[in-house]
């Protein structure tokens, strides 16, 4: 797996890339950070979330300005309604604007799969976080991508494996043909979880799997852990080869002045949005 592997655009509404997937010139993708959008206070300036306080026309202006660094219409976009599930949803062009510019007509969606369809572009998938996994999958030789809202639980219900076995039934997506990204998030030396939490983990993961995945915290009863691990283990355990995994290693905590992080600011704050798309 690579680590530490991204870079950041320099538009007016700046975007975390894959370096894996900057290899395929026909994909949109990108992480929006803090910073190049309109909203105020709690949730400066670049918040994509509709539903955590902010003045909807500020979140609908700043998709506005983030799509233009795409490359892309806020009416291409297809958002999920995030429950931490594992649900995962196809979707078509019929989907495209849903959660942007038209209402979402499901819910209890983690994660978004779809294809190149045989004229125009696909649907952008996007996925919101704040300190959560946003997960970019792309198999090439189908034209399919899949994105995924990973947190803990998620992660330990193994969402990724699920959205990769969704694309296998709808695509014919091989696991070794996948190129595999997870986006900013918290890192291990952030995230300390109780026991509640680390027990699932153990149930879920093996001895020899939880060396990288889950460490003693500094307080008795507390533990870190690394959830990149954790996704990194069920890819590869589905058959994603390992050089073609890369965590972006970019710490929504550590960088809570170019990311907004839950943990950092208590829950007051705006939200990511992470997209995926095929041209």
């Amino acid at each position: 797996m690579n680590t530490s592997a991204y870079f950041l655009t320099e538009q007016d509404a700046p975007l975390v890339k894959s370096t894996l997937l900057s290899g395929f010139p026909e994909l949109i993708q990108g992480t929006s950070t803090r910073k190049g959008g309109v909203s105020t206070g709690i949730h400066e300036s670049m918040n994509l979330g509709f539903n955590n306080g902010d003045i909807p026309e500020n979140v609908s202006k700043n998709y506005e300005i983030i799509c233009r660094s795409l490359g892309i219409k806020p009416s291409q976009i297809v958002t999920a309604k995030q429950t931490h599930k594992t649900n995962v949803r196809i979707v078509t062009q019929r989907d495209s604007g849903k959660g942007v510019v038209l209402p979402v007509n499901y819910d209890d969606i983690d994660a978004l799969v779809t294809n190149k369809p045989t004229y125009g572009p696909s649907p952008v998938l996007c996925i919101l976080t704040a300190d959560c996994l946003p997960v970019f999958v792309y198999d090439p030789k189908h034209m399919a991508i899949g994105l995924a809202h990973s947190g803990w639980r998620g992660t330990v219900n193994r969402i990724v494996p699920k959205m990769l076995e969704k694309m296998e039934q709808a695509y014919e997506t091989d696991p070794n043909d996948v190129y595999l990204s997870i986006g900013p998030s918290i890192c291990k030396k952030c995230y300390e979880v109780g026991d509640d939490v680390a027990e699932e983990f153990k149930k879920a993961f093996n001895r020899t799997e939880l060396r990288d995945i889950l460490f003693e915290g500094d307080t008795k009863g507390k533990y870190r852990l690394n959830l990149a691990a954790a996704v990194t283990v069920s890819a590869a355990g589905c058959g994603v080869l390992p050089e073609n995994i890369e965590n972006q290693g970019l710490c929504t905590a550590c960088n809570s002045k170019l990311l907004f992080s839950h943990r950092i600011t208590m829950g007051k704050r705006g939200t990511l949005a992470s997209f995926l798309g095929i041209r």
